[in-house]
């Protein structure tokens, strides 16, 4: 008995103070917000209601499970605890497959990227065994020389050509050097201003040639020097025979150049190309012979009927540009003499008819004198500003 009013009591006891615990109100702590000042206004306390306190003295009734239900409230826990160790196994056996499927995946594709640097590996040393294997092929079996033409000049047949470049049928045509068998045609064949070697594949070596024709006699030292288009020295003759429709050109010393040579290079003949390209452009023509003296003293000769003296080069475009408006609207075609624009920005017109006109005029024998200085008082002189 005494055993079970200390029980009952002890269940008093917890009753009364979760009763208590609940119905005590839990306080929160908030932050409070600030709010302007008001005047307080009375308000009436409400009461608390009291807390009846349980009495010790009176019985407390005990409320006993009915053992039916216990039993399947019990079994019911067992199921659960049962169906929660079967589950465990099977999350576990997740959770591996889970970590197995990560593991293969991390590992595929390690294996991936090795095999690409393996594949561009194997790629690489296949592509340089191809470009060996065709590098070699293309200069021993490939691209031999079975067909030679020859354009631009018939004076030369397809075994002289060859002959000349030291070339076969049956050559590679990778294993030529092209530039070094211009220069050699160019050295032996000394009548070309130009050799051009093009490989046509597959089988096919084809030589552009340009002849070195006769296009200016230049006078010098007593003998004529024939030069092509081109610059080069084709031949050294001592009369103008057989040349009698070539530009004569006379004040370039070539004594040191020899048959073959390209003059090129020197600066008066230099002077001398862009002086007659100065006069193409400006339509000032035809030109039958120059007279050049170390670039100070210039004359052309035009269609043998007018000795134009231009002087030096310094204002050569506007000394031009006065000499064709002269020549297209002072000058009349059936005049003939000296038009001196050696002063730049004047022009002087001396006509001159005859002998005084063949002396005046540069055919390349002998520099004329200067037409100013001679004063001939029963000629006329206008002056054309």
């Amino acid at each position: 008995m005494k055993k079970q009013k200390l029980k009952k009591t002890k269940l008093n006891k917890t009753n009364t103070s979760a009763r208590s615990s609940r119905e005590q109100p839990v306080h929160t702590q908030r932050t409070p917000k600030p709010e302007p000042r008001r005047t307080p206004v009375p308000q009436e306390r409400t009461k608390r209601p009291a807390v009846q306190k349980h009495d010790p003295a009176e019985p407390v009734r005990v409320i006993s499970m009915n053992p039916a239900a216990r039993d399947r409230l019990q079994q019911r826990r067992e199921a659960e605890v049962q169906a929660k160790l079967k589950k465990l196994p099977q999350t576990r056996e997740k959770s591996r497959k889970k970590l197995r499927d990560q593991a293969r995946e991390a590992n595929s594709r390690r294996h991936q990227k090795r095999r690409k640097r393996n594949h561009t590996l194997y790629f690489m040393i296949l592509l340089f065994f191809v470009l060996v294997t065709g590098i070699t092929l293309s200069v021993t079996v490939f691209f031999n020389i079975k067909t030679i033409v020859v354009t631009g000049d018939k004076a030369y047949s397809v075994e002289e050509m060859s002959k000349l470049g030291g070339v076969s049928v049956g050559d590679n045509l990778f294993r030529l050097n092209l530039r070094k068998m211009e220069e050699e045609i160019l050295s032996k064949a000394i009548d070309l201003d130009s050799v051009s070697v093009e490989r046509a594949l597959p089988e096919t070596l084809r030589f552009r040639l340009k002849p070195a024709e006769p296009s200016v006699l230049l006078y010098s030292g007593g003998q004529y020097y024939v030069l092509s288009s081109g610059g080069r020295l084709i031949n050294i003759v001592s009369s103008t025979d057989g040349y009698e429709d070539i530009m004569i050109l006379s004040g370039i010393d070539l004594s040191k150049q020899k048959v073959g040579d390209f003059v090129t290079g020197n600066e008066a003949y230099q002077e001398f190309e862009s002086l007659l390209e100065s006069l193409t452009e400006h339509e000032i023509g035809p030109v039958n012979g120059v007279a050049m003296k170390n670039g100070v003293d210039i004359k052309v000769n035009l269609n043998n009927r007018i000795s134009l003296v231009i002087g030096n080069t310094i204002g050569l475009e506007d000394k031009l540009l006065l000499a064709k408006q002269v020549l297209n609207e002072e000058i009349g075609e059936a005049e003939s003499g000296v038009l001196d624009l050696s002063i730049s920005g004047k022009a002087y017109f001396q006509p001159k008819t005859g002998e005084d006109l063949q002396k005046v005029l540069p055919k390349g024998t002998q520099t004329a004198a200067d037409p100013a200085s001679s004063k001939d008082t029963d000629q006329k002189k206008e002056k054309t500003e």
